[in-house]
C-alpha cells in the first residue's frame, strides 16, 4: 500500500472545454509546413469553501494562428478550465494555493489539451497535430504576453 504522506494536498476536480474552433482555409497553398502555436493561460481565481481552497484556471492553445494571412491550412483553438482544490491547513496558505494553481493546474491541463488538439486535427480530415510535450509554466514564462 502507498504511504498517503506522499499523495499531494493538491487535488484536481477535472476539466471543462471553453471553446473548440477548427477553421479550415481553402486557399492555402503551402505544401510544407511546421507546426506553429501559442499558449496563454487564464488567470487563476479561488475562494475558500467549506475548509477547502476551490479554484480555477484555465489555457488556451491556439494552432497556426492567423491562417488566411500566414497562407497556413487551418487554424485550430482550444481552451481548457480545470478545476482544482485543496484543505485548508495542509501546508496549503493561500499563496501557495495559488502558485499551485499557476503552475501545477496548467501542467495537468495541458495533455488534455494537447489529446483535444489531436482529435479535432484528425476528425477534420487534415494530419493530425500533435503538440510536444512541454514544461508549460517555462513556455509561459517565456512567450505569453502580459
Amino acid at each position: 500500500m502507498i504511504d498517503k504522506n506522499i499523495y499531494s494536498p493538491f487535488s484536481f476536480g477535472g476539466y471543462a472545454v471553453k471553446q473548440m474552433v477548427f477553421t479550415r482555409n481553402e486557399k492555402c497553398s503551402r505544401t510544407t509546413l511546421e507546426l506553429d502555436f501559442t499558449i496563454s493561460s487564464i488567470a487563476p481565481n479561488f475562494r475558500e469553501h467549506e475548509g477547502k481552497y476551490i479554484g480555477e484556471t484555465g489555457l488556451t492553445v491556439n494552432i497556426f494562428p492567423d491562417a488566411i494571412e500566414r497562407d497556413y491550412p487551418f487554424q485550430c483553438s482550444v481552451t481548457l478550465i480545470g478545476q482544482f482544490s485543496a484543505k485548508l491547513g495542509e501546508n496549503m496558505e493561500s499563496s501557495i494555493f495559488h502558485k499551485r494553481l499557476s503552475q501545477n493546474g496548467l501542467a495537468i491541463l495541458f495533455p488534455y489539451v494537447r489529446a483535444i488538439v489531436s482529435d479535432i486535427t484528425r476528425m477534420a480530415n487534415v494530419t493530425p497535430v500533435i503538440l510536444p510535450s512541454i514544461n508549460i509554466v517555462e513556455y509561459l514564462k517565456r512567450y505569453q504576453t502580459r
